[in-house]
């Protein structure tokens, strides 16, 4: 199977904040990019939501960031060390 990707992923747990109008819920990421990122949670939104995101630097910062959900998935427990529930991120504006 050919990788679909335009740009290379940094597998990343980075904490994240997320939400529609606020970021009233908090996740991990898996893994990032400068396209968009994947958040593991096991109530994704829908494709097509617009969504906005915080994240802490290390310096302190907080890193607002809006995107769109591109696809999301949800994943019985039993296969959930397989395949993780999540959505996909791609971001509406690069950092």
């Amino acid at each position: 199977m050919s990788e679909k990707r335009r740009v290379a992923r940094k597998i990343s747990r980075t904490r994240i904040r997320f939400g529609q109008g606020r970021c009233d819920k908090t996740a991990f990421t898996s893994n990032l990019s400068v396209n968009g990122f994947f958040i593991r949670t096991n109530r994704p939104f829908a494709p097509g939501t617009l969504l906005e995101f915080e994240i802490d630097h290390p310096n302190g910062h907080v890193i607002r960031l809006e995107g769109q959900v591109v696809h999301a998935s949800r994943t019985l427990a039993s296969i959930s060390r397989v395949r993780r529930s999540g959505m996909g991120i791609e971001l509406l504006e690069k950092p």
